[in-house]
């Protein structure tokens, strides 16, 4: 169930009337959209993992080296935040919007990065979570550092992303 709601928000993000309007009337559509993609459907798909088939690919030597790495706390966070900020920069964003190979390159890299970044909280595996106190610690940090990137998105000049200026009406 938490698996296939995983799947449902990614199918809600990307191919219904929600995909049409962020990419090309509104930014802040845009932005639920990104939201998705980043802190709704990773969580829930690392829900849907049973543990044994998360111990099964652990198993593996590649796959469990590659875990060690990007599991890391700090790692996970700086490539979750990190990501959601580079892709914010005008000439890459503008370069989403004008080209779909690149925009569905910046939805794959929040979705990729987010289910590293919810790993450390959502891991199938008890062992790979963190605790408590980390995880408050870790999300309320992320918290900020979004805030920050939402206050500077709110207080830009409207041009910074001119697609949204003045779009064409292709429905209209």
């Amino acid at each position: 169930a938490w698996h296939a709601t995983g799947v449902l928000v990614i199918l809600f993000a990307l191919v219904s009337p929600l995909d049409a309007l962020g990419d090309d009337y509104l930014f802040s559509v845009h932005m639920i959209q990104h939201l998705l993609l980043v802190l709704v459907a990773p969580p829930l798909l690392l829900l849907g993992i049973p543990p044994s088939t998360a111990r099964r690919l652990l198993a593996r030597s590649r796959i469990a080296w590659i875990e060690r790495r990007l599991s890391r706390p700090a790692v996970a966070w700086l490539l979750g935040i990190g990501t959601l900020w580079i892709w914010h920069l005008p000439f890459l964003y503008n370069a989403a919007l004008a080209n779909e190979r690149i925009h569905i390159a910046e939805h794959l890299s929040f979705m990729d990065t987010g289910t590293i970044f919810f790993w450390p909280l959502f891991s199938p595996l008890q062992e790979c979570r963190l605790q408590p106190g980390p995880s408050i610690l870790y999300l309320f940090s992320a918290g900020v550092a979004n805030s920050a990137l939402g206050i500077l998105l709110t207080f830009i000049p409207a041009g910074l992303y001119p697609a949204y200026l003045h779009p064409d009406d292709e429905l209209g």
